[in-house]
């Protein structure tokens, strides 16, 4: 065997251990690239649809209250067909997110529909309780058991959403020693190759190094993926968290007229009842009762009806001072929170009287409320005082109506 042929031999070979050691370097760069990015989707997709069975239980649960708050039946049964469709939303999150998730989810899973279960327990028992005429319970029991819950779903999402950041951070850790391990194998591979063959050692050495500045690229890339999505994750939670809180809010206004519903305005006034027992600040209710109102929808249709409360609540709001609070009580019922004596709240209710007596409806169809008042004393509780107002109220209808009377 002559120089040539053996120099051609071991070229030859030099030139196998080069590309096997280059393939090799290849593969493994692109093996941990691959994995890495499929574990980066998995995880940006989890934490996506946690995201997504938020809102819808939360709506559920808000358009529940909603429904057990109104008053009228087309209405409530209209907050309940949508609080359905956002629990058959949740089911559908909750679907999607079984097919990602591993063993640690699954348990996680089990102690979310734990919580989920109690609040369509609590749901079911409040609407029994409505079914059965006793809305005061019904109302405390949404305090009772609905709000606790709520909070107690938010906050157990919020760990695992946290415990799932965290994973990712240790497996982007796990990823950045193995590239690490990876750079030190090229090197080990690349002096091995120096030492074979001296003469394309350089040629080695540029292509791994190559391949080296490829995966450290590559690894940048990644890390600013990782802080793009997790921004993104955390405006979308900032956004949840708002439009939560706007949820909220309307849960406690009246979707017809505008103004607070039978639980915003007893929030109010629990809030003047604690000032007065603290302070000795004078308030006084007043009721208002559209007269013959029923008549008005039989005649004329609900749509007119809902013309008329929606005037009469526009009127009075014209009227009231900033520091007074007008809330829906019942189908064609409002209560007004007035701050001070009752001669103050006598002339702001002749004043409504008097204002809404000006309004029209279908033609030359006067409007008239009756009016019942009610000034606070002693130590004496809500219920008791609204008694007070409620009766005034009906003797101004005995008597005649379009008046205002006190007790």
């Amino acid at each position: 065997m002559n120089i040539k042929r053996l120099l051609f031999i071991g070229f030859s070979i030099v030139i196998f251990l080069v590309s096997l050691a280059a393939f090799m370097t290849y593969q493994m760069a692109t093996n941990s690239s691959e994995s890495f990015n499929k574990a980066l989707f998995q995880q940006y997709e989890k934490q996506t649809l946690i995201l997504k069975m938020q809102f819808p239980a939360r709506s559920y649960t808000l358009h529940i209250q909603q429904a057990i708050l109104a008053q009228d039946e087309f209405d409530r049964d209209g907050m309940i067909m949508l609080a359905y469709h956002y629990g058959h939303t949740y089911d559908e999150r909750r679907a999607d997110f079984m097919k990602v998730m591993d063993a640690n989810d699954a348990k996680w899973l089990t102690g979310l529909d734990f919580i989920t279960t109690r609040v369509n327990s609590a749901i079911e028992e409040i609407l029994t309780a409505l079914d059965e005429g006793k809305a005061e319970k019904a109302a405390k029991l949404v305090h009772k058991l609905i709000f606790p819950l709520t909070r107690e779903f938010e906050a157990y999402v919020k760990s695992f959403a946290d415990s799932q950041e965290a994973v990712f951070k240790s497996k982007l850790a796990k990823e950045d020693v193995l590239l690490h391990q990876l750079v030190y194998k090229i090197v080990v591979i690349s002096i091995f190759v120096i030492l074979i063959s001296i003469g394309i050692a350089w040629l080695v050495g540029r292509r791994i190094q190559a391949l080296a500045d490829e995966l450290l690229a590559l690894n940048g890339t990644l890390e600013q993926r990782v802080a793009v999505r997790t921004q993104a994750l955390k405006l979308s939670q900032e956004k949840l968290i708002k439009k939560n809180k706007y949820l909220e809010q309307i849960s406690r206004k009246d979707a017809l007229t505008g103004t607070l519903n039978r639980m915003g305005v007893r929030e109010i006034l629990q809030i003047q009842l604690e000032r007065f027992r603290a302070a000795q600040e004078e308030f006084c209710v007043i009721f208002i009762d559209v007269d013959f109102f029923k008549n008005i929808n039989e005649q004329y249709g609900h749509e007119a009806g809902d013309d008329v409360l929606m005037s009469v609540s526009a009127t009075i709001l014209k009227i009231l001072p900033g520091n007074c609070a007008l809330g829906r009580w019942g189908s064609e019922e409002f209560l007004v929170v007035c701050p001070g004596d009752m001669d103050r709240a006598v002339a702001l209710a002749e004043m409504v009287r008097k204002a809404v007596s000006q309004l029209q409806y279908r033609g030359s169809n006067q409007v008239t409320v009756s009016l019942g008042l009610a000034q606070v004393n002693g130590s004496e509780l809500m219920d008791s005082l609204l008694k007070r107002a409620d009766e005034a109220l009906y003797k101004a209808k005995l008597e005649g109506r379009n008046r205002v009377v006190v007790t």
